[in-house]
């Protein structure tokens, strides 16, 4: 039974990105995500608000990444990036998070192992005798559990390289201001919430005057070729210490006039900023 009401959000050109549907309020039917380019990039099945079915993932290019069944709330749930690489997986139990949880950084490096109870990060001394109690836990894979919880500027800095990385090995693409100078007087490039392409190409100036070294315009989209859109950027940072605080700090200053995010204030040595514009 499909749900008798179906949830759609919509990016900027008027692509569908999300749709969820309801029955008698609670999730029921498959849950879709879109990619940029339209083409389907998750598939989840819930009944009466819960997983339960079969739960696929696809890559950008519409390559099948992995899959994965959850029966009634339990089982193991996983997700991937687009290199293939899985990116989590972690057991749900009553559609709560129990069990073992581990996430990878894009190029296969563990950021974090370990034990969950009802959502909550415990020692695998606690966990043990949580299953000693609950027959349905995942049982404790290895008696000699140690946890993984990496962080710190060197994963952060990872983090958003390999991002930007694998952004950049999609073909939707280009240098800013040779995107935002369109070719067609008809065109209209539109770059986050900046009113017109001229503001943010006067915007994007300053941000090379003040020390970029490139930016490129990542996952552009939109379903007509008059009209493209774009709200992430990758931006290439310099290497002298007082340009990237200049760097730094004009993106700051776009953060409080067109809604930017683009990760830790402090500097890493990250090569890249990634500028989200929401």
């Amino acid at each position: 039974m499909v749900g008798d009401v179906v949830n759609r959000s919509y990016d900027k050109s008027g692509a569908v990105r999300r749709e969820e549907p309801y029955l008698s309020g609670v999730l029921h039917g498959a849950r879709r995500t879109y990619h940029s380019n339209g083409k389907l990039e998750s598939e989840e099945i819930f009944a009466d608000g819960r997983l339960n079915g079969l739960c696929r993932q696809w890559a950008w290019d519409g390559r099948l990444l992995g899959s994965f069944r959850i029966e009634n709330g339990t089982g193991t749930q996983c997700s991937w990036y687009d290199n293939g690489q899985l990116c989590l997986e972690f057991s749900i139990v009553d559609s709560k998070s129990s069990g073992r949880s581990r996430h990878w950084l894009a190029d296969g490096t563990l950021i974090v192992d370990e034990y969950l109870l009802e959502g909550r990060p415990v020692a695998s001394e606690e966990y043990r005798a949580a299953c000693a109690a609950d027959f349905r836990l995942p049982g404790c894979e290895d008696v000699n559990f140690v946890p993984v919880h990496l962080q710190g500027p060197e994963i952060e800095r990872k983090k958003v390289e390999l991002l930007v990385g694998l952004l950049m090995a999609r073909p939707n693409h280009e240098e800013i201001r040779s995107w935002l100078k369109s070719d067609s007087e008809r065109s209209l490039r539109v770059l986050g919430r900046f009113h017109d392409p001229n503001s943010a190409l006067a915007a994007m100036d300053k941000l090379y005057a003040a020390g970029a070294v490139r930016i490129v315009a990542l996952d552009i989209y939109g379903k007509e070729a008059s009209k493209r859109f774009c709200d992430k950027l990758a931006l290439e940072m310099p290497k002298k210490p007082q340009l990237r605080r200049k760097t730094r700090d004009f993106c700051s200053e776009l953060k409080t006039k067109v809604g930017l995010s683009f990760g830790s204030k402090e500097d890493f040595g990250e090569k890249y900023l990634y500028l989200l514009l929401d």
